[in-house]
């Protein structure tokens, strides 16, 4: 990771801690929005099927539940970035 030699060592350790926390939701998110997409192209290739759409409509809530949790997951602009200004 690079470091500005204006970084102050509490500074990083403070990012490094937000870096921990959010791998694990950053991965969970991407985990549910692959299954999503693969759910979503299954069900239009056979819309009746009651078991897609439920799947569907839960993957759905729960990346809805993520982005309640940590908005920034969603957000247009890196939390790296919003935070810290690098």
């Amino acid at each position: 990771m690079p470091i500005c030699l204006d970084d102050k060592p509490e500074e990083m350790k403070d990012y490094q801690d937000f870096r921990k926390q959010a791998r694990g939701l950053e991965q969970e998110y991407l985990d549910l929005r692959k299954e999503l997409c693969g759910a979503d192209s299954a069900r239009h290739q056979d819309p009746s099927n009651p078991v897609l759409q439920a799947k569907v409509e839960y993957l759905k809530k729960r990346l809805r539940g993520l982005e309640q949790q940590a908005p920034w997951l969603a957000a247009e602009m890196p939390p790296d970035i919003a935070v810290w200004g690098h």
